[in-house]
C-alpha cells in the first residue's frame, strides 16, 4: 500500500483524472439505481414456507402475486365492484374475487368492499403495475369512490418509493450539519470540502456499482440507505483521519510531501486496517443468504471499499496539490499545539472504573431481554401512515377484518401410493388445529397431482393479526402437531405468518455464525496489525457491551412500546457497530503503540495515546452521529430503527467505551496486550522522515 500512496502523492494529477473520469461514468448509472432495486428479501428461501407456497401454485393454481384493491364511499361500495373488476382484467389481472364469492368482503355500513387480484407475473412486473391500475380502476369508478391498492406488491413499490425518498432526505439533511461539523473541526474552508467532495464521489461511485449488480442479482432497496448510511460515516471520517495528520505534519516544518508519505504511513495505515474491519464486519451478514441481508451487506462492503480506495489514493493526490492550501480559508488563527498531557486522575483505579461502567452497561442492557424480534411479513406498518398500502390495508382491518385473508397454510404432500395416509393426515392436523386457541376455521382442501405426488391443503383461519405474536404461536403450535405425523406425509407451513417465523429463525440461527465470522476474520486483521490476539478479543467484548447496550435503549425508547423490533435490527446493529468502532479502537490503539514502542512505559502509552486521540475520536463520533441521527427522519419504520439504535451506538462507544472502559482495560490487562518482544523491533518506516517518531497529536 505504501507504494500507492507514494504514486498518488507523486502523480497527483493522474490519480485525480483517474478518480475525475470514473465519477464521470459513474453519475449516469448511478441515477438508474432506484428504478432497479426491490422490494421483499425477507424470508428464508430454504425454509419450508417456500417450498410450501412452490406446492400450492402448482397443485392448487394459487397465484404467485395478489393484489387487494379497497374501494370505499359513503353509500355503497359494492355497485362499484362491477367497474372496478372490469378494469382489473383489463390491465391483466388473472383472477378476480370479490363480494359476490366472499360476502363477509364488505363493511357493515356497506361503505368500504374489497377486491382481490390474482397475477401469474412477478412480483417485480406486479409491482409496476400499481400506479397504471389505481389510476385505470380510478377513472373505472368514478368521482365519490376512493381507490385504495395494497398487499405484498403494492406494500413493495411503496417501500422502494420511500425507501430512495428516505435516503435523498438523509442526504439533504446530513450535508449541511456536516458543512458545520467540519469547519468546526477543521476552522479551514479548504480542509471541510475536501472531506465533502471525497463523499459525494464515494456514494455515486458506489451507487454506479449497484446498479451493476441488479443486472446480477436481486437487491433489495435498503441498499441505498446504506449505502449513504455508512458511505457518509466512514467517507468523511477516513478523510478527517488523514487530513488532521497532514496539517499538523505541515506545522513540523516538513516539506508537503514528506509531510503526506509520514501521514500516509501511520494513519494512513490505520485508516486501511480500519477500512477493512468495516468490510469484514459487513461480509459477514452474506452468511443468512437472505436478499435483505446480502443487499446491506454488499452495499456497506461496497461503499467501505470505495472509501478506502479513495483515503489511500485520490485524498493524499488532492492534498499533494493543494499543499499548505490546505489550509485557506481559516477561521481565526490556528496556534500549533503541544501533545496534551494525559489526565490519570481518574484511571488510578482502573478496576473500580471498569467494573462501575460493567454494571452500568449491564443495567442499560438489561431492558433488550424483552425485545421480540420479528419481521413484519403481513403489516403496512413499515410505511408512512398516509401511504395508501398502508391506508388501504389498515381499513380493511377496521372495517371488514383481516379474518381469513392471512391464514396459516398447511401444505402436506405424499405419494399417490399414500393417498389414505394423505387423507388421514389432512383430517387430524385440521382436528388438532381447531383446538388451538385463537382458531376459529381448520379446512381441508385437495388439489391436483404435483410432481408424481398428491397434496392437500389444511387452512387454518385465526382471529389474531398475522404479525402478532399470538399469531405466530398458532405456527409453533401447527409445528408441533405437524412434526408428529407418521408415514409418508410431508408437512410444510407455508402463509405470511410462517414466511415471517421462517425468516426470524433463520437471524437467530445465523447470529452465532455472524459473530464467529466476525471474530475470527478481526482476529486475524487484528494480528496481522498489531501482533497481538487480544485485542480482537478486547473489541469483540467491548462491541457486544455496546450493541447490548443500545438494544436496551432502543426498547426504553420504543415508541409503540410493544417491545417488538425488526429482526433485521439487531444482526445489523452488530455488523455496522463492530465495523465502526474498530475506525475508533484502530486509530487510538495505533497511536498507543507508536509510543509504547517508542519508549514510554505502558501506563504512559495508553494515557498518552487517549489523551493524544480522544479529540480526534469525538470529532469522528460528532460526524457518525450527525449522519445516522438525518435517518431518523426517514418514512420507513426500519430505517428510522437503525438511524435510532446506531446513533446512541456511537456514542456510547467513542464517549465511554474508548475514553474509560477501553483504557481502563488496557491498564489491567499491563503491556502484554501489545505482544512480547515488541518494544525492540522496528517500529514504522516514517522514521527515516522523523527521527524520533510521530510526537504531534493525532
Amino acid at each position: 500500500m505504501r507504494t500507492v500512496n507514494r504514486w498518488a502523492i507523486h502523480r497527483p494529477w493522474t490519480a485525480v483524472l483517474g478518480w475525475i473520469v470514473l465519477a464521470l461514468i459513474a453519475a449516469p448509472l448511478a441515477m438508474q439505481l432506484g428504478g432497479a432495486l426491490k422490494a421483499g428479501g425477507f424470508s428464508d428461501p430454504r425454509a419450508g414456507s417456500v417450498e410450501a407456497q412452490e406446492t400450492l401454485e402448482e397443485a392448487f393454481d394459487q397465484k404467485p402475486n395478489s393484489l387487494m384493491v379497497v374501494l370505499s364511499t359513503d353509500g355503497d361500495a359494492t355497485a362499484a365492484v362491477p367497474d372496478a373488476s372490469e378494469a382489473a382484467t383489463d390491465m391483466g389481472a388473472d383472477l378476480v374475487v370479490d363480494h359476490r364469492m366472499q360476502p363477509g368482503w364488505v363493511a357493515d355500513d356497506g361503505g368500504t368492499t374489497m377486491v382481490v387480484l390474482g397475477f401469474d407475473e412477478d412480483n417485480t412486473t406486479v409491482q409496476s403495475l400499481v400506479p397504471e391500475l389505481e389510476t385505470e380502476i380510478d377513472r373505472a369508478v368514478g368521482d365519490g369512490v376512493t381507490v385504495e391498492i395494497t398487499g405484498a406488491p403494492a406494500l413493495d413499490a411503496a417501500l422502494n418509493h420511500h425507501s430512495e425518498q428516505d435516503a435523498a432526505r438523509a442526504e439533504l439533511i446530513a450535508f449541511p450539519v456536516l458543512f458545520v461539523v467540519l469547519l468546526l473541526v477543521f476552522r479551514s474552508v479548504a480542509a471541510m470540502l475536501v472531506p465533502l467532495a471525497m463523499a459525494g464521489i464515494t456514494l455515486a461511485i458506489t451507487q454506479a456499482a449497484g446498479f451493476g449488480f441488479t443486472e446480477i442479482t436481486d437487491v433489495n432497496s435498503l441498499f441505498v440507505n446504506i449505502v449513504t448510511m455508512i458511505g457518509l460515516a466512514v467517507a468523511v471520517d477516513y478523510s478527517l483521519f488523514i487530513i488532521k495528520r497532514f496539517r499538523e505534519e505541515l506545522e513540523s516544518e516538513l516539506p508537503v510531501k514528506d509531510a503526506l508519505e509520514k501521514t500516509m504511513a501511520t494513519v494512513g495505515h490505520s485508516v486501511m486496517f480500519a477500512g477493512l474491519a468495516v468490510m469484514v464486519s459487513m461480509a459477514a451478514l452474506f452468511i443468512p443468504r437472505t436478499m435483505a441481508f446480502t443487499s446491506i451487506a454488499l452495499a456497506g462492503a461496497l461503499v467501505t471499499a470505495v472509501a478506502v480506495s479513495m483515503s489511500m489514493t485520490l485524498l493524499p493526490a488532492v492534498l499533494s496539490l493543494l499543499g499548505r492550501r490546505i489550509n485557506w480559508g481559516s477561521i481565526g488563527r490556528r496556534k500549533r499545539r503541544e501533545a496534551p498531557e494525559p489526565k490519570t486522575r481518574l484511571m488510578r483505579r482502573p478496576g473500580l472504573v471498569l467494573a462501575a461502567l460493567v454494571v452500568a452497561f449491564a443495567a442499560l442492557a438489561a431492558p433488550a431481554l424483552n425485545l421480540t424480534w420479528q419481521v413484519p411479513v403481513a403489516s403496512a406498518s413499515i410505511l408512512p401512515g398516509d401511504d395508501g398500502a398502508r391506508t388501504g390495508l389498515e381499513r380493511v382491518e377496521n372495517e371488514i377484518g383481516l379474518e381469513g385473508l392471512f391464514p396459516v397454510e398447511v401444505v402436506l404432500t405424499a405419494p399417490e401410493a399414500a393417498a389414505g395416509d394423505l387423507s388421514r393426515a389432512a383430517d387430524d392436523v385440521a382436528a388438532e388445529a381447531a383446538t388451538i386457541d385463537g382458531v376459529v376455521d381448520a379446512r381441508v382442501d385437495y388439489g391436483e397431482p404435483a410432481g408424481g405426488e398428491l397434496a392437500a391443503l389444511v387452512s387454518v383461519t385465526t382471529e389474531h393479526d398475522p404479525d402478532s405474536d399470538a399469531a405466530h404461536a398458532v405456527v409453533d403450535d401447527l409445528r408441533g402437531i405437524v412434526d408428529g405425523l407418521d408415514g409418508d406425509v410431508t408437512a410444510r407451513l407455508g402463509g405470511a405468518t410462517a414466511t415471517g417465523d421462517d425468516f426470524d429463525d433463520l437471524v437467530l440461527r445465523s447470529m452465532p455464525l455472524v459473530v464467529a465470522a466476525v471474530a475470527v476474520l478481526s482476529l486475524i486483521l487484528l494480528t496481522v496489525s498489531f501482533r497481538t490476539w487480544l485485542m480482537p478479543l478486547l473489541a469483540l467484548a467491548f462491541n457486544a457491551m455496546v450493541v447490548a447496550a443500545s438494544l436496551g435503549v432502543l426498547a426504553l425508547i420504543s415508541a409503540d412500546g410493544s417491545g417488538t423490533i425488526n429482526s433485521v435490527t439487531p444482526l445489523m446493529l452488530f455488523a455496522v457497530m463492530f465495523g465502526l468502532s474498530m475506525d475508533y479502537m484502530v486509530i487510538m490503539i495505533s497511536r498507543m503503540k507508536e509510543l509504547y514502542t517508542d519508549g514510554l512505559g505502558h501506563r504512559e502509552a495508553v494515557m498518552g495515546g487517549l489523551a493524544r486521540t480522544a479529540g480526534l475520536v469525538n470529532g469522528a463520533a460528532v460526524i457518525m452521529v450527525a449522519v445516522f441521527v438525518s435517518f431518523t427522519s426517514a418514512q420507513i419504520s426500519i430505517v428510522r430503527e437503525l438511524g435510532i439504535v446506531l446513533a446512541v451506538a456511537v456514542v456510547l462507544d467513542a464517549v465511554v467505551i474508548r475514553r474509560l472502559v477501553m483504557p481502563a482495560t488496557l491498564l489491567i490487562v499491563g503491556d502484554r496486550v501489545w505482544g512480547r518482544g515488541r518494544r525492540t523491533e522496528e517500529v514504522e518506516p516514517v522514521r527515516e522522515l522523523a527521527g524520533a517518531g510521530a510526537k504531534g497529536a493525532w
